[in-house]
């Protein structure tokens, strides 16, 4: 029950989210943002909470500037996946810890999934969560918008207005 949206302008990574918490019956907004920078890394995430705190807060490994592709599908998720299984967090149930990230880094914007753990690359912009569809068809209306900030904010705006699974108040971060 969420929304986190991403784009990238002039190499820097804008990520923005909301806080709803909720399911088809209420919606809370939690004092806790969904994104935050994490060493190196800005990241955002969807589905489970605890699931995403976790990687808010781990030591995540120096990324490898070189092969930066290669480094997200292989050693990121890799440690992840360690720190889950300390943790004792089932990712692979879709009900219990199953969740899906945004990480911006270097200038480049990764999607990851933990139900398969696909790694997708994006080279302008992307959103998950419930309201994912609201944003991206925003990001992609304001494509010519000069202020990735006010493009990040419509987007999550959007969302909370015609996803009864989002809510304000909503956090803005770059890397």
């Amino acid at each position: 029950m969420t929304v986190i949206a991403a784009l990238i302008s002039d190499g820097i990574v804008y990520m923005g989210g909301d806080r709803g918490m909720g399911d088809e019956s209420y919606i809370t907004s939690p004092l806790t943002p969904k994104i935050a920078h994490n060493g190196s890394y800005l990241i955002g995430y969807a589905n489970s909470r605890g699931t995403g705190q976790i990687l808010h807060y781990i030591d995540l490994p120096t990324p490898d500037k070189k092969n930066l592709d290669k480094f997200m599908r292989t050693t990121f998720v890799k440690a992840i996946k360690r720190e889950y299984d300390e943790y004792g967090v089932d990712i692979y149930d879709d009900n219990k810890g199953a969740a899906d990230f945004l990480v911006g880094v270097n200038g480049r914007l990764f999607e990851i999934s933990t139900n398969d753990w696909m790694v997708n690359e994006y080279d302008d912009y992307v959103a998950t969560g419930s309201g994912g569809a609201f944003a991206i068809a925003s990001l992609h209306t304001s494509s010519n918008w000069t202020n990735p900030e006010r493009r990040i904010e419509k987007a999550l705006e959007c969302a909370a207005r015609f996803s009864p699974t989002c809510s304000y108040p909503f956090d803005i971060l770059y890397i």
